[in-house]
């Protein structure tokens, strides 16, 4: 009789562990799901944390960041590296519709799909406003998302300010310098203005999208500042700085607070950031 039952408990055992497992998951979250395959991280207070999209990866512990908000970080994480196989092929993209930006010699380049900017979707993996590509020679490998908010969204929106708190960091470009080619409905990149404000290129200024995209009106008088829009970064490749942090050096990109505050960046790698403010 006794060698009955312990066949019974040892027959329940699977069934009890997947239970356990999945209690743990649901009080932990996507990111805590993501953490027990291979062991969870020693949680730490720092943000941002070194980020491996093959590795465990949690945003447990981050001081004033609520459950809610590192839930929709986690999935906004999440369904980003589901949906980027889809986004590999550079120059089927472009023959769809995408637009470079023309920012290869800096290293990464992005592409844009305009019609995308004021479709009434943000942070939406599968119709992404912007997508950006590691340069290697003639070759480009998909990186990260950027994602934009609506026109007219400011930083202190609560779909901004308070989508995933201190874990998503918000920046615009408005100290890019921009081409306009009337032939072509987007600018590209001419640089980086001045620290009076001015474009150090003749023809270059703030104008870089043609408003059609968004009225759909036949004539455009005047053309749209992309630099002021609100955009964030989602990695799909190992990053340093963490999931959601910018390109480095000019590229990162300006926003309302001092450079030493940002969380899309290592404050380590930026040398007098504790005296530097994050202005154009």
């Amino acid at each position: 009789m006794t060698e009955k039952v312990v066949e019974r408990i040892r027959g329940r055992r699977p069934t009890v562990l997947w239970l356990v497992a999945a209690t743990l998951a649901v009080l932990a979250g996507a990111t805590g799901l993501l953490a027990l395959r291979g062991g969870v991280q020693e949680l730490s207070s720092e943000w941002p944390r070194p980020y491996d999209p093959a590795k465990p990866f949690n945003m447990l512990g981050v001081p004033g960041v609520s459950v809610e908000q590192r839930k929709r970080a986690e999935d906004l994480l999440v369904r980003s590296l589901a949906e980027a196989p889809r986004w590999g092929d550079y120059q089927r993209l472009l023959d769809d519709g995408w637009y470079s930006l023309k920012d290869q010699e800096l290293g990464f380049e992005h592409i844009v799909l305009p019609s995308n900017f004021a479709d009434g979707r943000m942070l939406d993996p599968r119709y992404p406003e912007s997508l950006v590509y590691k340069v290697k020679g003639a070759e480009r490998i998909f990186v990260a998302y950027m994602y934009i908010a609506e026109p007219g969204i400011t930083p202190e929106d609560p779909r901004i300010e308070g989508y995933a708190g201190r874990l998503l960091e918000w920046h615009n470009h408005s100290d890019v310098c921009w081409k306009f080619d009337e032939k072509e409905p987007v600018g590209g990149v001419a640089g980086f203005k001045l620290p009076d404000g001015s474009c150090p290129v003749d023809g270059t200024g703030d104008a870089a999208l043609d408003p059609r995209f968004f009225t759909g009106e036949t004539d455009a008088n005047s053309l749209v500042n992309f630099g002021s829009f609100l955009m964030t970064h989602v990695w799909v490749v190992e990053r340093r700085c963490g999931p959601f942090s910018a390109l480095e050096g000019p590229s990162r990109g300006v926003t309302s607070r001092p450079l030493k505050e940002r969380v899309d960046i290592c404050q380590h790698r930026l040398p007098g950031a504790s005296d530097r403010t994050d202005t154009p």
